[in-house]
């Protein structure tokens, strides 16, 4: 379990195909964090609808959204 004031290593993230940066919820992200499998699709404001996960890339080190945080 998380304590209640950790911080999440990562929270925004963009959509490689629009460009628009989109950011997670606290819960959310540390669920990402903890487990990048969880959420097999996100949501890009953008576009307005879901896309696989693939698609998105973290904006703090550029890194896939569906890889693990090493």
């Amino acid at each position: 379990m998380t304590a209640p004031n950790e911080t999440p290593p990562r929270v925004d993230y963009t959509h490689q195909v629009c460009g628009t940066t989109n950011t997670l919820s606290r819960d959310a992200a540390l669920e990402m964090a903890a487990n990048p499998d969880s959420r097999p699709s996100l949501y890009c404001v953008g576009c307005g609808d879901a896309h696989p996960a693939k698609e998105f890339v973290w904006d703090a080190d550029n890194a896939p959204v569906s890889v693990p945080i090493a």
